[in-house]
C-alpha cells in the first residue's frame, strides 16, 4: 500500500502519481474522480468532492482488509485514513509514504487556486489551511510506523522565463521507520514543515526502540539530502 500524501497543491498528482502512472501503475485520486462525477452527472462541485473523499476511504478499507495493493492520494487530514494506516501498519501490511510539503500554509492555497482555476473544483482557503495543519499533524503520528517514508519539500516555484518550476528536494528517505536504524537529521537545514516528523521519529527510536542516546541525537548516518530525487520528473 502506498499513499501519495500532501496537502492541497503540494505536487501529489503532478509528481507523486505521474511518476507511478508512468510506470504504468493505477494510483486512485479524489480530485479526478470528483472531476469525473461533475462531468458525467452534472452533480453539484461540493457533493462530487464529498464523493470523491469518500470512494477513497472505501477503496483503502477494501484494500486493508483483503490485503490488496493500492496507490492513493490523500491529504492524511481523514482520521479514517490513519485509522487505516496503523491497522495495516499493525498487521505486518507493507505501507509506504511518500508525504509531498511545501513552505507554508499559504503556498498550499496558492498552488490550490491555480488548480481550481482549471478543474472548476470548488476551493475553501480555511479548509486548505486545516488539512495542511492535521495532514502534518497525522503524518508525525503515522510516520514510526511504515515500511517505507520519503519526505519531499516541494517548495521551489517557477523563476521568471523558466516554463518548469525546479523538481523538489528528497528531505528524507527512510527504508523501514517502524524497525530500521535511526537517521540522522540537520535541522538547521530541514524544511520548517518536516521538523515536527524527525522529531516524530527521533521519539520513536529513543522510546521505542531505544536505539538513541537523546531525542536529538546525530551520531546515526545522515540520510538527509539538498538535491531532487533522478525518480521525480514534473509532468509536461
Amino acid at each position: 500500500m502506498l499513499l501519495i500524501a500532501g496537502g492541497p497543491g503540494a505536487g501529489k498528482t503532478a509528481l507523486g502519481a505521474a511518476h507511478l502512472r508512468a510506470r504504468g501503475l493505477d494510483v486512485f485520486d479524489p480530485v479526478d474522480f470528483a472531476r469525473d462525477v461533475v462531468y458525467f452527472t452534472g452533480s453539484d462541485a461540493d457533493a462530487a468532492v464529498h464523493e470523491g473523499l469518500e470512494e477513497g476511504i472505501r477503496r483503502l478499507v477494501q484494500a486493508v482488509e483483503a490485503d490488496t495493493p493500492l496507490a492513493i492520494e490523500t491529504t492524511l487530514a481523514d482520521p479514517r485514513v490513519v485509522a487505516q494506516v496503523l491497522r495495516a501498519a499493525g498487521a505486518g501490511r507493507p505501507v509506504g509514504i511518500w508525504f509531498f510539503g511545501l513552505a507554508d500554509a499559504g503556498q498550499h492555497v496558492a498552488r490550490a487556486r491555480r488548480r481550481a482555476a482549471v478543474t472548476g473544483l470548488p476551493l475553501d482557503e480555511g479548509r486548505i489551511r486545516q488539512e495542511v495543519q492535521v495532514g502534518l499533524e497525522h503524518l508525525c503520528l503515522v510516520a514510526p510506523h511504515v515500511q517505507d517514508l520519503r519526505l519531499l519539500d516541494n517548495s521551489g516555484e517557477r523563476e521568471p522565463g523558466e516554463q518548469f518550476p525546479p523538481p523538489p528536494s528528497l528531505v528524507l528517505d527512510v527504508p523501514s521507520p517502524a524497525t530500521g536504524e535511526p537517521v540522522r537529521f540537520d535541522l538547521p537545514s530541514t524544511p520548517d514543515w518536516a521538523k515536527p516528523v524527525f522529531e516524530a521519529l527521533q521519539v520513536h527510536w529513543l522510546y521505542e526502540l531505544g536505539s538513541c542516546e537523546l531525542p536529538g541525537d546525530l551520531s546515526c548516518p545522515d540520510v538527509c539530502r539538498s538535491s531532487a530525487p533522478d525518480t521525480f520528473e514534473r509532468t509536461r
